[in-house]
């Protein structure tokens, strides 16, 4: 052996077998630092656990009535509330009230804003009901009076 020559091992990987090897190490470190920095380490010692199940906090809604009721205001009901009884919480409906175009049984939600329409307040704005009958004859159209 001459100095400063090192003699080659029978044993030593071929160059491209030691490149692949040294990637495939750098990778799973920098995946590994990766996992470490960012707190999600897959160890199950490190899981932190399961928050205790509680009991759902009843919520409450705020609605506001308007128009054909005897006591209009904002009025607080539980969750699964219906218009109905937020009509029967206002006082009830007003003896003008027109109810025949409110779906009572209809859930509310919270924030909304509700007004009974009195009798007749749909018709003169053109909404709420269909408009009357038309009939065909040749080349008239006649309108249906409604009684």
């Amino acid at each position: 052996m001459k100095n400063g020559s090192l003699k080659k091992s029978p044993f030593s990987p071929p160059p491209l077998l030691r490149f692949a090897l040294y990637v495939l190490f750098l990778g799973a470190l920098g995946y590994t630092w990766i996992l470490y920095r960012e707190g999600r380490s897959r160890c199950p010692l490190n899981e932190t656990p399961a928050p205790a199940v509680s009991r759902p906090v009843p919520v409450t809604l705020y609605v506001h009535i308007n128009g054909a009721v005897l006591n209009p205001g904002l009025y607080s009901l539980s969750e699964g509330a219906r218009v109905g009884e937020l009509i029967e919480k206002a006082g009830g409906p007003a003896p003008d009230a027109d109810l025949s175009d409110i779906n009572l049984a209809e859930f509310l939600s919270d924030g909304q804003k509700l007004i009974v329409p009195r009798r007749g307040m749909l018709r003169r704005l053109g909404i709420g009901r269909a408009p009357p009958a038309t009939y065909l004859r040749p080349e008239i159209i006649v309108e249906r009076e409604e009684d």
